[in-house]
């Protein structure tokens, strides 16, 4: 059960090839649930070498042994439940260096979100009784500009009215009735968004994506919404050396954006009378997320374990803390019968999700049995003519 304004975590990746074969090695060691350490190596002035340790600590942190589901579990699926019962507005957002694993988590742990909310939709148990439709939305936000993912791309305005509410004109919404529609339509939309081969990444996606999961109520107003947020990855020039004009534009774009969305969270945090929403795009869009009684947020920040990727990885932890600063103001969990419900109702789901695997894995072993069976009686069938064809011989 989740509290905090903006839950802050920490994974890392596991070495890919690319970095052994360079003879890189790991500088993370994890501590616990919720603590970390970099150890970088630095020269001194008379250029002997010497190990600098930085400690964090974080709500949660994942290193690269932990599942998908395990991550999920512990962020995102506790606040499932306010999302149907609160009317709240939950975010998440992964923030990292290119290729450090954004994309990959993120989608993995949509894929399990998203399972989740149709099973509790659709059980009397749980939120049946509330009416709700599920709508889903998907867009970008490339070199300033936002475009829709699920309508070839077309331009989308983001208008703010009198009251300071963002509005995305132009953004369509797709309702759905299973998960799978879902992720039918998220391929299609993964396919035109932006990306392209860079040094640091074969698949480097150039654009912030954004998912907008909305429940809606039998009248059309907004019930609740999930927002999932990939952020693109921040680049050094020095990252990119051999990049073209276009590539270099759209990283300065990228860090433009990320550098405005980090003003903005350390506005908040020092409880700054103007807070900079409006100086890109992407932080316009957020806004709604990042404020408000109704509004959480999580933050995975995504590490490369290599040395080779050391400064990067420090600049996103320390990137991290300052996001823990801002959420740090919560009060402490108090548990009370509403507390036990919200509890009650997540175990519920927990155990709708398990038997919903038991079925889907039910057909998989079932195939897998009769392929076994096949390849027994192939076996059996080809050693019966060989004994034949042996007793043939004899005869003759």
């Amino acid at each position: 059960i989740i509290d905090d304004r903006i839950l802050v975590c920490v994974r890392t990746r596991p070495m890919i090839p690319k970095e052994t074969d360079k003879k890189d090695f790991k500088i993370l060691t994890f501590s616990g649930d919720r603590n970390l350490t970099l150890h970088d190596v630095k020269k001194n002035v008379d250029l002997s070498l010497r190990l600098d340790n930085y400690d964090y600590t974080f709500d949660f942190v994942f290193d690269d042994d932990k599942s998908n589901e395990e991550l999920y579990q512990k962020t995102l699926m506790s606040m499932i439940d306010s999302i149907f019962m609160d009317r709240m507005k939950i975010s998440m957002f992964a923030y990292g260096q290119t290729g450090s694993g954004k994309t990959y988590t993120m989608m993995s742990v949509f894929k399990q979100a998203i399972s989740d909310m149709f099973l509790g939709l659709h059980s009397e148990a749980l939120y049946a009784s509330l009416g709700l439709s599920l709508s889903i939305s998907f867009f970008e936000v490339y070199q300033g500009k936002v475009f829709d993912l699920f309508n070839n791309r077309t331009n989308v305005d983001v208008m703010e009215d009198n009251q300071g509410n963002v509005n995305l004109r132009g953004l369509s919404e797709t309702f759905v009735r299973t998960s799978e529609d879902v992720l039918h339509l998220l391929a299609k939309g993964q396919k035109v968004r932006v990306s392209r081969a860079t040094e640091m990444n074969d698949t480097s996606s150039r654009s912030h994506a954004i998912l907008q999961v909305v429940l809606r109520t039998e009248s059309g107003e907004l019930h609740g919404r999930l927002t999932l947020i990939d952020l693109a990855g921040s680049e050094k020039g020095s990252d990119t050396p051999n990049s073209d004009k276009q590539m270099r534009n759209e990283a300065a774009e990228i860090n433009k954006s990320l550098l405005a969305l980090k003003e903005c969270i350390r506005a908040l945090g020092d409880e700054s009378s103007h807070t900079p929403f409006r100086d890109s795009k992407l932080t316009m869009i957020l806004r709604d997320s990042l404020i408000g009684k109704s509004s959480r947020a999580i933050m995975i920040a995504c590490l490369s374990p290599g040395y080779s990727g050391a400064e990067a990885t420090l600049n996103t932890l320390r990137y991290a803390e300052r996001l823990k600063v801002f959420g740090a103001d919560i009060p402490e969990v108090v548990v009370d019968d509403r507390r036990i419900a919200e509890q009650s109702r997540l175990a519920q789901l927990a155990s709708l999700r398990t038997a919903a695997q038991r079925v889907t894995a039910a057909p998989a072993a079932a195939h897998s049995s009769h392929s076994l069976h096949s390849s027994h009686s192939t076996v059996h069938t080809h050693t019966r003519h060989t004994q034949l064809r042996t007793v043939t011989v004899l005869l003759l």
